[in-house]
């Protein structure tokens, strides 16, 4: 194949056949000159585009007396080409009078708003999806109805209360509004703001549930932040509750050292140990010690018992040989961690004290009987 290109032609070749191979010449007022390097090339094979599979999970809500909101999710399949738009169809009935409600949304947004409808009013609705080779297979049918006209918004919740659970956790709690508006509360709005006046911003648009407890985690120590609460129906957001603050607790350490650290022997096998809480807890509640023993007190430490997991102050050792001396050191252990130890203590239990009795004096026998 030999292709001639007028001159200052872009030295790009489009083909619409099977694998070719090409070479190149370039021409001049005195001809043609010596071939180029051979190279071969295989044209991209054509793509069949297929109208769209069925959106995927459509459903509907009534949103107050007038308006029902669709939501889908895109095709698994968009048939080979981007979605553009989807077509919308409502009925009355289901099985008679499909009617467009939106013939091409041109936009791939996966949710619509049905608005101005009269309140108690049944609707049904399909969705397809649409591509560049057309409006494809409809998805399931769903059907919601509107609210009554007499539904109102509910009153704000009551009784708001905040609560620092320690230095990252506020938890809140309120009360359901006194009047729901004549709807069921479906949820709650939750708002914080840093100064409680301006600056409210959405923690949760909407809880989706009847609980009136939310905890907010993950907060800064020693972050202030103010609160309030809206109860939601079918008809919409109701008006926010009194405004609440709280603060979270200091960053946590680990705990201190306990303190006043002793031990004493009781009689040959047992030594009791007795200490007092560490001055600073780091933040945090103690949740037990850690209890370490050495022969000599100053090397070979180890566990006694790895965390009592209890804030009692007083531990036993039993068991012991009598006689034996054991040092001690505790450290105390909170959420972060164990913290450093206290003052090193030791006992001795005590000798054995009792021996072997004498031998028995003035044995005698006498004979009973016959056997």
């Amino acid at each position: 194949m030999r292709i001639q290109m007028p001159p200052n032609t872009p030295t790009v070749i489009s083909l619409r056949t099977r694998p070719v191979t090409i070479r190149v010449r370039a021409i001049n007022s005195a001809g043609s000159g010596a071939s180029s390097n051979v190279v071969s090339a295989t044209t991209a094979p054509a793509v069949t585009v297929t109208v769209p599979d069925a959106p995927i999970s459509l459903s509907a809500a009534p949103s107050g007396s007038t308006t029902i909101n669709l939501s889908w999710n895109a095709p698994s399949n968009n048939g080979g080409a981007s979605i553009t738009g989807y077509q919308i169809e409502v009925s009355s009935n289901v099985r008679t009078g499909w009617i467009d409600l939106e013939s091409n949304t041109n936009s791939g947004v996966t949710g619509y708003s049905h608005t101005n409808l009269s309140p108690n009013t049944t609707h049904h609705y399909r969705v397809s999806a649409i591509n560049t080779a057309g409006s494809g297979v409809s998805s399931n049918v769903v059907s919601a109805t509107t609210g009554s006209s007499t539904e109102a918004l509910p009153s704000a919740p009551i009784q708001i209360s905040e609560t620092a659970s320690g230095s990252t956790t506020i938890v809140l709690s309120w009360s359901s509004p006194s009047d729901d508006g004549g709807a069921e509360i479906r949820g709650y709005r939750i708002e914080g703001s840093p100064n409680g006046s301006s600056e409210w911003t959405n923690i949760v648009a909407d809880t989706g549930s009847k609980t009136t407890t939310y905890s907010d985690t993950n907060l800064s120590p020693n972050t202030t932040r103010y609160y309030r609460v809206s109860a939601i129906n079918s008809v919409g957001t109701g008006d926010a509750s009194s405004v609440v603050n709280a603060t979270t607790g200091p960053a946590t350490t680990i705990p201190d050292a306990p303190t006043g650290l002793t031990a004493t022997a009781s009689g040959s096998r047992t030594i009791d140990l007795s200490w007092d809480e560490p001055s600073d807890d780091g933040g945090t509640a103690i949740t037990g010690y850690w209890i370490e023993v050495s022969p000599d007190g100053s090397s070979g430490w180890t566990n006694l018992v790895d965390d009592t997991g209890s804030r009692a102050t007083r531990y036993s050792e039993t068991n012991l040989s009598p006689n034996s001396t054991r040092y001690y050191r505790v450290s105390a252990v909170n959420s972060e961690g164990s913290g450093a130890s206290s003052n090193v203590v030791s006992a001795t239990t005590e000798p054995l004290s009792e021996a072997l009795p004498s031998v028995p004096t003035d044995v005698s026998a006498i004979a009973s009987g016959s056997e």
